[in-house]
């Protein structure tokens, strides 16, 4: 009725231990099914059969609801303590919840005592757990050497053989069956115990089913406590020998490999470490250490702990070795400073700690140097920093202040008092009473602002009015920070108050004045553009963006020269006057004949200054180039010159502008020793025309001889209209003899020429007087009389005629 041993129970607790417990229903389901059908070819009667069922699926149902909620007992093999765990809750509980509903069942339906059921059904549950369980365990988790399965195979092959010699010739054969095996589990571990436990508890079973060997002095309740029982008591000894040699040689390779990744992250660490003896001298010490003193690891193994110490420093580096030394504490920080091979002193944070041995006596120190020089003098620096601050918060009327908004409770320095003109002898400040300060237009902004400096930016910055007893307003900043702790919650504001009234003022002047400025740059007709140091353009007004045919925005920080160029009447480009005026530091005017090249080519008669602006007549800031267009005052300019020296009937010039180009002539031909020669010429027969067909035809004849005579004329030469019929010519570098043949020419063309008018035909005729200029006049009006006389001869000798002044004249 029962098996030697079962280990049908066993198999099925590790497999729905690994399963999900959606799988757990049909698994158990298949060996209920299983079971019950072994039974039946057994011929178990049906009650038996279902008590057997009901026992078996209890024993599988609690190991494995224990073992998955004991983490550790599926994990035995890294401690004693888990094995025990899996002894409890895997073993000895499980199969003691099984055997309690089989032997009731067995006590009401057949007449078997209690004992005889239970402590077979109980020995065989435990010794089946015992010895498949470890070992399916371990297959789970993959616990065996690989390198060793034919040294493991091997061994278990004597095992087998040596188990079945003991038991059938040696007396009290599980004492040496124990040997053999506690042998094999210090040899091949916990994996090579557990499979040898297998192995020799299942052929043992198989020996007694064969009959190979027996007890006949021993019934059947007997045998189960003379011999399964010390079957269980052979296989839990070894387990436990190898579960502890396994932690042996894990917590040995654990430490040597913390030893392995000490030395490694002493050498890899960026922090200086040392190990040094008890009585000063350094051991070991890593490069990082090396570095930071500059010495190599040689040198620093000739020198003691305290000859690299600061001599301040040394005394109280002594006294906590002291007190490491006696077991006072366990270590100790400490900033000291270490001298470096230079002779160099830096700051360290240094952090040491007592090694000491089995005994508890002292066996060396560790310790730890963090270079923190950077920051030790940067906090110098801040304290220095913080110091001044003060000074200068004191001497600048700055008032400091702190508000905990949890406690409500707001504290101020002895300056916040005079900023709001409170009584300080008989006032304790609150944030009511801070609230009741400011202006009432300022307060509800200024709280928001406080409120968001909580909530969100930590900052405030922010202007606002107080009101001072007196009914004046005062105007104060504030900036201040937030302070919170771990969890992000506020714990205070701490912030400065100081006055700007001054200021303020000053800058609503400025504004004003700034206002008005722009307003005038605005208004203004001349184009006004203002630069940096660079020349690049900072600011143009409207005037200054019509002439320029561009944006203000388009030629921010564009340069001056790519905006705009300056060029004379010829088109020859000018220097920009602001490029002078930034590198001379004084103002520049442009000259009269300047031209502004616009991007599209065309060209604006301007007149400009440029400028310098200087802050305190020293620091240049920029420029400013102030441009207005005179194109049409020049055109008007231009045709009042043309004007007054041209005669408005022909075109030519008049006498005035013919007088000053004889002037020209006379003191070229003085200073060159060149000749030109001056021509007096009039019309004949002309008042016949003005009698006969009216002015208008005079007129009409006066302009066609003009234009006559300028297309026969050089380009250098010169005619002018002197008065009514009377003409003036200047011929340049030319010889006297020329100058009578180009006349005679001339006055020809002149007599050929016919004029019509209303139908009416006239022809007229022309002398001239030739002068030679040649530098020998003392003044052009002695020339004049000359050429006028030398006409007039002509006249008289009979018209149409060209005479030469005498050198009398």
């Amino acid at each position: 009725m029962i098996t030697s041993l079962w280990y049908a129970n066993t198999l099925t607790i590790i497999t729905l231990l690994y399963h999900q417990p959606g799988y757990r229903a049909w698994l158990i389901a298949g060996y209920s099914i299983g079971l019950a059908a072994g039974y039946g070819f057994s011929q178990v009667p049906v009650a038996q059969l279902l008590i057997l069922l009901l026992a078996n699926l209890t024993e599988i149902l609690v190991a494995v609801r224990l073992l998955t909620h004991c983490q550790p007992a599926r994990n035995f093999y890294l401690n004693i303590q888990s094995a025990l765990k899996l002894g409890v809750y895997g073993i000895l509980l499980p199969a003691l919840a099984g055997t309690l509903p089989a032997v009731a069942g067995f006590a009401l339906f057949t007449p078997w005592h209690w004992s005889e059921l239970g402590i077979a059904w109980y020995l065989n549950a435990v010794i089946c757990s015992a010895s498949l369980m470890p070992l399916l365990l371990l297959l789970k988790h993959r616990r065996w050497n690989k390198n060793q399965y034919w040294s493991l195979s091997f061994q278990l092959l004597l095992l087998l053989g040596y188990t079945a010699v003991i038991l059938k010739y040696f007396p009290f054969p599980f004492v040496y069956l124990s040997m053999g095996l506690a042998l094999l589990a210090i040899r091949h571990g916990i994996f090579g115990a557990a499979l040898a436990g297998f192995l020799v508890s299942g052929c043992i079973a198989v020996f007694i089913r064969m009959m190979w060997f027996s007890w006949p002095q021993y019934d059947q309740h007997l045998l189960m406590l003379y011999v399964y029982l010390p079957i269980l008591i052979t296989l839990i000894p070894p387990l436990l020998l190898a579960v502890f040699v396994d932690v042996l040689h894990l917590r040995e390779q654990q430490l040597l490999a913390r030893e392995s990744m000490f030395r490694e992250a002493m050498e890899a660490s960026a922090v200086g470490m040392a190990l040094v003896s008890t009585d000063g001298q350094f051991l070991k010490v890593n490069p990082a250490l090396c570095h930071m003193l500059n010495y190599s690891e040689a040198e620093l193994a000739d020198l003691s702990w305290s000859q690299l110490l600061h001599p301040d420093d040394r005394v109280s580096a002594q006294h906590y070795q002291q007190r490491l030394l006696n077991n006072q504490q366990s270590s100790y920080r400490l900033e000291i400073r270490y001298r470096r091979k230079n002779d160099q002193m830096i700051w360290v944070l240094l952090v040491v700690s007592m090694v000491r041995d089995n005994r508890g006596l002292p066996h060396y120190f560790v310790m730890q140097a963090e270079d923190i020089d950077s920051r030790r003098r940067s906090e110098e620096r801040e304290r220095e920093l913080f110091n001044r601050y003060l000074l200068a918060a004191e001497a600048g009327q700055v008032g400091v202040w702190e508000w905990r908004p949890a406690e409500n409770q707001l504290s101020w320095d002895e300056r916040m008092f005079d900023l709001y003109a409170l009584d300080r002898r008989h006032l304790v400040p609150t944030f009511s009473i801070w609230k009741s300060c400011v202006h009432p237009d300022d307060l509800f902004r200024l709280m928001r602002e406080i409120s968001q400096a909580l909530n969100e930016t930590n900052v405030l910055d922010s202007e606002f009015r107080v009101i001072h007893h007196d009914d004046s307003i005062h105007y104060l900043r504030t900036h201040a920070m937030v302070e919170r702790d771990a969890t992000g919650k506020v714990v205070r504001m701490v912030g400065t108050n100081w006055d700007i009234s001054e200021l303020r003022v000053l800058m609503n002047d400025l504004s004003r004045e700034r206002e008005l400025l722009r307003t005038t740059l605005l208004s203004i007709g001349e184009a006004v553009v203002m630069t940096d140091q660079k020349a690049r353009i900072v600011f143009m007004n409207p005037a200054a963006e019509q002439m320029l045919a561009c944006s203000n925005q388009q030629m921010t920080h564009m340069s001056v020269d790519k905006v705009m160029q300056m060029v004379n009447s010829e088109g020859d480009l000018l220097e920009n006057p602001l490029h002078a005026a930034l590198r001379l530091r004084c103002l520049i005017h442009l000259n009269n004949d300047v031209y502004l090249k616009r991007a599209d080519g065309s060209l604006i008669a301007v007149q400009d200054s440029a400028a310098p602006i200087l802050r305190n007549n020293k620091e240049l800031l920029g420029g400013v180039l102030v441009l207005s267009d005179v194109s049409e005052m020049r055109a008007l300019q231009k045709r009042l010159g043309y004007q007054a020296s041209h005669d408005p009937l022909t075109g030519l010039i008049n006498r005035s502008a013919f007088e000053t180009i004889l002037q020209d002539v006379l003191k070229e031909s003085v200073m060159t020793a060149g000749q030109s020669v001056l021509v007096y010429l009039d019309l004949d027969y002309f008042k016949q025309v003005n009698d006969s067909a009216g002015h208008a035809a005079g007129d009409a004849l006066l302009k066609q001889l003009a234009t006559l005579m300028s297309t026969q004329m050089r380009a250098s030469d010169i005619v002018a209209r002197l008065g009514g019929d009377e003409f003036g010519l200047i011929l340049r570098n030319c010889s006297l003899e020329y100058a009578e043949s180009f006349m005679r020419g001339l006055i020809s063309d002149i007599c050929h020429c016919e004029f019509r008018w209303n139908g009416q035909t006239f022809h007229i005729g022309a002398s001239a007087g030739l002068v030679p200029v040649r530098g020998q006049f003392p003044a052009f009006g002695s020339l004049l009389a000359s050429a006028d006389q030398a006409c007039y001869a002509a006249k008289r000798a009979g018209r149409g005629q060209v005479k030469i002044a005498g050198t009398s004249f």
